[in-house]
């Protein structure tokens, strides 16, 4: 997905957030498949540097 439902680009939202698109990519693919559910999920891995309510946000913005 290249443009999300704003307009913003990948690459867009990964310059306004400073994450690599790599991530974003990843977030927004997770979004679609388990909606809210996929980020309660990563919430218990070790990488807890964004928090599921930021990961939301972004995937759906």
């Amino acid at each position: 997905m290249d443009k999300e439902s704003n307009g913003l680009s990948n690459a867009e939202l990964a310059l306004k957030y400073s994450i690599p698109k790599t991530t974003i990519r990843e977030w927004i693919r997770e979004y679609e498949t388990s909606g809210h559910d996929a980020f309660k999920i990563l919430n218990t891995r070790k990488n807890n540097t964004y928090t599921a309510e930021f990961r939301i946000a972004v995937s759906s913005e």
